[in-house]
């Protein structure tokens, strides 16, 4: 299993960056939704908080696109009902696990490319 280490240290360089973004952006295009959101975002809290507040307005406008955007992404059953145990906290919860998959993703990707 990756270490959260390796992905934060990963996540500093810009083209892996740019790459977790646009694995974000085809996550949420899987159900339908368009994710606007700019690949030129340097800090990871400004990238979990636009998550948190999409995952919000899908929450409260389209709920069964939540449920299939959960599932597009893959997030492990634990991390998704840890996240619903804290309501106030869901969004950030979700928004943080589905940066960490997408990372993931494109970590795996990269390493097994080469």
């Amino acid at each position: 299993m990756l270490k959260n280490e390796v992905i934060q240290q990963s996540f500093n360089e810009q083209k892996f960056r740019e790459s977790t973004i646009k694995q974000l952006k085809n996550e949420f295009l899987k159900v339908g939704l368009d994710l606007e959101i700019s690949s030129e975002i340097v800090e990871k809290e400004v990238l979990l908080s636009i998550l948190a507040q999409e995952i919000i307005v899908i929450q409260d406008q389209a709920p069964h696109l939540l449920a299939q955007l959960l599932y597009s992404f893959d997030l492990p059953e634990n991390k998704v009902v840890e996240a619903f145990d804290v309501p106030q906290d869901a969004p950030h919860l979700l928004a943080n696990a589905m940066l960490w998959r997408a990372a993931q993703k494109v970590y795996l990707k990269a390493k097994f490319r080469t």
